[in-house]
């Protein structure tokens, strides 16, 4: 579940993983798959945030490779996995989301502070 990265002088090839076994690797990326489906999960929410930056596809390996990693960590420790759901949004989080919609609406000629007054 390890992407590869063959590049050289700065282009890059490939960032298929070739090794390991293919059927464990198809079978990891369709329970990927079907958790980024589910609803209320930190799987769906780790590929919300990264399907931006990756694309789709890769935000699913990157999904399949932290299932792999958190299948490893119950096998190697004995425990079992306990789904807590998403993370709630910080106050950091949340004053950057108002921040980029404050400019976006002075983009758009529209004062937020009149906006957000007139709505309450």
């Amino acid at each position: 579940m390890c992407p590869g990265s063959q590049e050289s002088a700065g282009v890059s090839y490939s960032t298929r993983s070739a090794k390991g076994n293919r059927y464990l690797r198809r079978v990891l990326c369709q329970i990927a798959w079907a958790a980024v489906h589910s609803k209320g999960t930190f799987f769906k929410q780790l590929f919300n945030r990264l399907k931006p930056k990756i694309e789709a596809k890769g935000a699913v390996w990157a999904v399949a490779h932290r299932i792999a990693k958190v299948i490893w960590l119950m096998l190697a420790r004995e425990v079992d996995y306990i789904e807590k759901g998403p993370a709630p949004p910080n106050q950091r989080t949340l004053m950057r989301k108002l921040r980029r919609l404050a400019r976006d609406f002075a983009l758009l000629g529209i004062d937020f502070n009149k906006a957000v007054n007139a709505s309450v």
